[in-house]
């Protein structure tokens, strides 16, 4: 089941939030680690934000977070972008948002989404 967590943000500036993610069990979700054979960076899930006006909104009008995997020194953070354009172009408000990590499953190679993050955005209004 998803967390719920209320967000406020401030009409054109620009955003970043880190969320530190765990298992169940209380270990760390690693989102990056190197490949023994390359030593490369493996990424085994893709993360997506999605922030809408109201749960009807067409997803073609939706505004998606920057989603990003910090290294391998942090691998169970994942980090969330809005740029100050974005929210600078966003009406002041509420909205709702949601966070997805997406991976396969190893078993049966069947593709598994997992909503993490859910709540509303808040944006307050700038004096332009």
């Amino acid at each position: 089941m998803a967390q719920s967590e209320d967000i406020i943000v401030d009409q054109g500036s620009d955003i970043t939030i880190r969320l530190e993610c765990f298992e169940t069990d209380g270990s760390r979700k690693i989102f990056k680690k190197l490949d023994p054979d390359t030593g490369g960076t493996i990424t085994p899930y893709v993360a997506t934000g999605k922030i809408k006006k109201s749960f009807s909104t067409k997803d073609s009008d939706a505004i998606s977070f920057g989603t990003s995997f910090l290294d391998t020194a942090n691998p169970h953070i994942l980090q969330l972008t809005l740029a100050n354009s974005v929210t600078n172009a966003m009406k002041a408000g509420r909205y709702v948002y949601d966070i997805e990590l997406s991976s396969t499953d190893s078993d049966t190679q069947m593709n598994v989404v997992e909503r993490i993050l859910q709540g509303t955005l808040t944006v307050s209004p700038s004096v332009n």
